[in-house]
């Protein structure tokens, strides 16, 4: 018997879009319907007026949740910073859909494949390490002129 594919849509607003979250929503919904067999399972995560610098959001931590129970085949997003504008979130995000082979696709940008995240990991790693740089050499300096 074959398990019914269930795609997540994700669909995030901040406090103050240009875009409503009832527009990404269906913006994904004809996606899915246009890419997809009619018959499979649609479940939405909405989270209006949220940051994108944390994934410490209601709907969204539900859907890490229905992802790591092996519920979710796919997430669906209107594009990428609606997942998350944070580099490290989107590197941690990264490790569990490779973890859970979970595809993302963005209305917006198409499917990000494994190579992509990978990329979007590599690029999270490097400004991770160039702003600890940074920041070690800024700490530094403020203490020379201290002295």
């Amino acid at each position: 018997m074959k398990q019914e594919q269930k795609i997540a849509i994700y669909v995030r607003t901040a406090r103050y879009s240009q875009q409503s979250a009832e527009s990404q929503q269906t913006s994904c919904l004809n996606f899915v319907e246009e890419q997809f067999e009619k018959d499979v399972n649609i479940e939405f995560y909405i989270d209006n007026g949220a940051s994108g610098n944390s994934l410490e959001r209601k709907s969204f931590q539900r859907l890490l949740s229905d992802i790591n129970s092996g519920s979710i085949q796919m997430i669906v997003a209107y594009d990428i910073k609606g997942i998350s504008r944070s580099n490290v979130d989107l590197n941690n995000l990264t490790k569990i859909l490779k973890e859970n082979k979970v595809q993302l696709i963005t209305v917006t940008q198409g499917e990000y494949n494994l190579l992509q995240l990978g990329m979007l990991e590599f690029i999270s790693k490097h400004l991770r390490e160039d702003m600890s740089r940074s920041v070690k050499f800024g700490l530094q300096q403020k203490q020379r002129i201290a002295r």
